[in-house]
């Protein structure tokens, strides 16, 4: 079986959704399957994607950009005898399947999120997304949501017995010890992800500014990329506390990342099942999160970590104030190697069934 997954990056953005696909199709092809991936944009996943071993098809499309795209992924469909497309964003979703379509391969979609939703982008830009992959939509044979709340995301738009729920899930890392902090050193709390409004890295900043104030001996990184980067350096620097909040930029030593701090924050204002967050816990570091989405399902609030208000830097500057007088909450975190690793084996298996059943469909 042959599975060619499409994804649409910027030269610098490296986040969730890219760091999920490239998991899963590491999965798929350990399983036997030739999933291969066509980045619509050369950047960070294409390039980390080659390191991984995975076969990455750039096209090269003429003016007008996306319409040059269709022909040229179609061409990419069509040289590599694929059986079936997947794709993974609505960016991307349009043209993957106009190409699958004209190639007459069928097309699978997981539902990362809304172009409407996305409030970094324009708005009359988010909504002719949002209307284009609609309009798409019934290309897609079927659909996969990350939890059941997501099950009528798409509403009217994709019949409900065309979407599966496929919980999302990492490739189990490997576990470094965590970080023994000696006395006298400050704790230090990291976070990860896109720099976009959503994930609300501006609101940490502020907690991080209201902790400082008060004199505890804390410092702070950040990983990522996106569009907020020179807002939140700005921010910082006003803040006073530059010395202290350091952005690290693009992170692919994720195990070294995590292996180098204390607690790990979550101020999103919104999120789904947040892969950061997973990662964190999987390695037994202690977490700080933002009670959104599915994250009160995976946080023990006062056992593997604390969860506070989205959209409140008071009470996350109080979460971590607490957790910086009582250090001794960060020894009751566990790793949580197995059940990520049978998640992600779950998750794998799942993804691998919905494709024959698809192509099982198109043979009858």
């Amino acid at each position: 079986m042959k599975v060619l997954h499409v994804l649409n990056t910027g030269h610098r953005n490296f986040g969730g959704k890219e760091r999920a696909t490239l998991d899963l199709v590491c999965g798929l092809r350990e399983a036997g399957v030739d999933a291969q991936l066509v980045c619509l944009r050369s950047g960070l996943t294409d390039a980390l994607a080659a390191r991984l071993g995975i076969p990455v098809h750039v096209p090269e499309a003429r003016s007008p950009e996306n319409i040059g795209l269709v022909f040229a992924v179609r061409r990419c469909i069509e040289a590599g005898g694929f059986d079936l497309v997947h794709t993974h964003d609505f960016r991307e979703n349009a043209i993957g399947r106009l190409a699958a379509r004209l190639a007459g391969v069928p097309v699978v979609t997981t539902v990362h999120g809304l172009a409407r939703l996305c409030f970094d982008m324009p708005v009359l830009k988010r909504y002719a997304y949002h209307a284009l992959d609609l309009l798409t939509a019934r290309m897609s044979k079927r659909f996969i949501v990350l939890s059941e709340a997501d099950r009528g995301i798409l509403g009217a738009a994709v019949p409900s017995e065309l979407v599966s729920v496929i919980p999302v899930a990492l490739k189990p890392p490997k576990i470094a010890g965590r970080r023994k902090r000696s006395t006298g050193e400050p704790m230090v709390f990291g976070a990860a992800g896109r720099l976009d409004r959503q994930k609300g890295f501006d609101i940490l900043v502020r907690a991080a500014a209201d902790l400082l104030k008060g004199g505890a001996d804390a410092r702070f990184v950040l990983a990522g990329t996106g569009p907020r980067e020179r807002e939140l350096k700005a921010l910082i620097g006003d803040l006073g506390i530059a010395d202290r909040f350091e952005l690290l930029g693009f992170v692919e030593d994720m195990d070294g990342f995590f292996g180098a701090i204390d607690v790990f924050v979550l101020p999103s204002r919104t999120e789904r099942r947040p892969l950061a967050l997973m990662e964190a816990l999987a390695r037994g570091v202690f977490a700080i999160a933002a009670d959104v989405g599915a994250v009160g399902e995976m946080i023990e609030d006062g056992r593997t970590g604390l969860l506070v208000p989205p959209d409140d830097p008071d009470a996350l500057a109080r979460a971590m104030r607490e957790v910086v007088r009582q250090p001794s909450l960060l020894e009751l975190a566990e790793p949580g190697r197995a059940d990520l690793e049978a998640a992600f084996d779950r998750m794998v298996a799942r993804t691998i069934d919905i494709y024959r059943e698809v192509l099982r469909a198109g043979r009858a």
